[in-house]
């Protein structure tokens, strides 16, 4: 009976251990698919500027989780913008506790009133932008290249680079 009571324990200690291990890598996963999304819409957002030949928005809400495109209506005297929901983009919502850090986007173009936008020209260029998405223990950082548009993720929090000399080689 002793025996049978040692090996339930060690069963359920040795699968509390795989529960918690798992769990930490489930929330892991999040984040990166989290990141995922912000750096497949940066790439589309910038080809659709291209292609549409008007400017295209990355909308980064703080406060939902959350992020959409939109096109700049290039019609609009007030720069009327558009949600872009096509088989390539939709508006998407974080996973639970899985939240943007840290958004640094440096505008050089014209002043603009709208924070956590980062905009897309038909040229290809875009706002410089360094967007960090975590759950407080995991963190992937996406970086946004302005002179040429690209843009790459990396696993960790962001670096300490002034965002205006940010070469995507380098890093």
């Amino acid at each position: 009976m002793v025996e049978l009571v040692a090996v339930a324990v060690l069963i359920a200690l040795f699968s509390s251990v795989a529960i918690s291990f798992g769990r930490g890598t489930f929330k892991r996963l999040q984040v990166e698919k989290a990141a995922k999304e912000v750096y497949f819409a940066a790439k589309y957002a910038r080809i659709l500027a291209v292609e549409k030949q008007c400017d295209c928005k990355l909308v980064l809400n703080e406060i939902d989780h959350g992020i959409f495109l939109a096109m700049v209506n290039p019609e609009a005297e007030d720069g009327e913008m558009t949600p872009v929901s096509d088989q390539f983009s939709k508006p998407v919502k974080f996973d639970e506790g899985v939240k943007f850090e840290q958004i640094t986007i440096a505008t050089f173009s014209e002043a603009s009133d709208d924070e956590n936008v980062i905009t897309f020209k038909p040229n290809g260029t875009a706002d410089t932008a360094v967007i960090q998405i975590g759950d407080d223990k995991s963190k992937y950082t996406v970086y946004i290249m302005a002179s040429t548009g690209k843009v790459k993720i990396q696993f960790g929090p962001a670096e300490e680079v002034p965002i205006d000399i940010i070469d995507l080689d380098e890093i």
